[in-house]
């Protein structure tokens, strides 16, 4: 079974879009911040796919920058510009975005990691 970290401070955001993986039969975990994601892939398994919400997350942290490259990451972002930390390949979806598009991109990121 699949893994994907859903990061955002924005528990309506986080909690809608775990619901919809988990309904897909994916382990959906979510955490409010970059480095509670980054601390649990420290002592758990590591994702197949993260979901970044970059509105308030800290991603200059060293901690999360293995976590971005390792996994495809989808980020969330409300500006024109790419976010910093973004690895090349990284889906970003510009705001407003509704949960379906950002189950349906996981799902293009975990068909494409899993094939």
């Amino acid at each position: 079974m699949p893994t994907v970290f859903v990061i955002s401070d924005d528990w309506k955001l986080r909690t809608a879009v775990r619901a919809e993986l988990l309904e897909l039969g994916i382990d959906a975990q979510g955490f409010e911040s970059p480095q509670q994601a980054a601390s649990a892939a420290a002592v758990a398994t590591l994702p197949d796919a993260v979901v970044v919400d970059t509105a308030h997350a800290r991603l200059d942290d060293p901690k999360i920058a293995p976590l971005i490259r390792r996994a495809g990451v989808l980020f969330i972002a409300s500006g024109i510009e790419p976010p910093p930390a973004a690895p090349p390949g990284a889906v970003v979806l510009r705001r407003p975005v509704q949960v379906s598009q950002i189950v349906a991109h996981v799902r293009q990121i975990l068909a494409g990691q899993l094939a």
